[in-house]
């Protein structure tokens, strides 16, 4: 019976295997990556040394922020870096780009050492020339900037002619969807440049801070903030700070938005599967209602029968999971890692 049911259904049984086949890879792809997400984020952080709260301000308060940050609960080290920002920068690749993208931008002179965001460059460039640029990767990813691009930085009203030397990573500032800024590192030549060619508004000193292990940056954050009003310096308060656990929301977000939809579609996938699979039945009853009488009548039980339908697309799935499914998902998972690179 359930051999002479396949055969007739053979259409409705293919569409099945199909159906249950693409269900079965959205799901493992969809929960293998919301589950390792996090980890992977966190895994980044540790390697590139980021810091577990950043604070960016004028260079008149960098005393009295670094006093108040290191008296406070959970601190345990930091560093200070000199950098340049600018409210409004234009990006322009003359290969790719066919018009600017204006972003804030954070330039740091890259001969500098660095305590934090040290993680190396990406695709690093054989010669650093006085002209040399070191983007987000983000760039890389998104706009598909290479090594080597010739690219036009304009800031200040004032536009540099620069070339691309690689690329960092830093959670911070993985994307501008997270914060709209733009990390770049500068040859020294061409900070100096710009420095001299700027305003004393644009010098500001980024603060990296670490915290002790299991101690929250949120929580940091908002007693910095609670601190900086309790001590009336409310100057402080214009400064930008961050910090790691609210940053990392953002750089997971767009990933674990696309895995929860191959989530919802497997599902759906999942329950068109058992609409097809009642139709099948209930056709296959219609057509063969005869031949059902006929055998209730030599002693086959109304249970009886259900249980072999049933069983009949059971066999169909099995098979089907064994023979494509196994190997698809072996694949799927040994390569699973590659899905991350969207969120360096």
């Amino acid at each position: 019976m359930i051999r002479s049911g396949i055969k007739k259904n053979r259409s409705a049984s293919i569409i099945l295997v199909v159906l249950m086949l693409i269900s079965t890879i959205f799901l493992n792809i969809g929960l293998n990556v919301l589950t390792k997400v996090d980890g992977y984020v966190a895994e980044k952080n540790k390697e590139i040394h980021g810091p577990d709260f950043a604070l960016m301000l004028p260079e008149k308060d960098e005393t009295d922020a670094l006093v108040m940050i290191q008296g406070m609960e959970g601190y345990e080290a930091s560093s200070i870096e000199k950098i340049l920002h600018f409210e409004a920068a234009d990006f322009y690749n003359e290969k790719r780009d066919k018009k600017s993208q204006t972003m804030q931008a954070l330039l740091l002179d890259i001969s500098d050492k660095r305590e934090y965001s040290n993680g190396g460059i990406i695709d690093e460039g054989k010669e650093l020339k006085s002209n040399s640029i070191v983007l987000p990767y983000y760039l890389k990813v998104s706009s598909k900037y290479q090594t080597g691009d010739k690219m036009e930085l304009t800031v200040g009203g004032k536009a540099y002619k620069t070339e691309i030397y690689g690329f960092s990573e830093d959670v911070m500032f993985a994307t501008p969807f997270n914060f709209e800024v733009f990390r770049c590192l500068l040859a020294p030549e061409l900070y100096e440049t710009i420095s001299k060619d700027g305003s004393l508004s644009v010098h500001k000193k980024y603060i990296n801070v670490k915290l002790q292990e299991g101690y929250k940056s949120d929580k940091f954050e908002q007693e910095f903030t609670n601190l900086c009003v309790q001590k009336e310096k409310g100057e402080l308060l214009s400064a930008v700070s961050l910090n790691y656990e609210s940053m990392k929301v953002g750089v997971k977000a767009t990933i674990s938005i696309v895995m929860a939809i191959l989530v919802i579609f497997a599902i759906l996938i999942t329950c068109v599967a058992m609409v097809i699979i009642r139709f099948t039945i209930s056709s296959y009853i219609e057509e063969d209602i005869k031949n059902l009488g006929s055998m209730e009548a030599i002693g086959f039980t109304c249970g009886m029968l259900q249980r072999s339908l049933i069983f009949q697309f059971w066999i169909i799935s099995f098979i089907g999971f064994i023979k494509y499914e196994i190997r698809l998902l072996n694949v799927i998972n040994s390569n699973i890692d590659n899905l991350f690179n969207v969120i360096r």
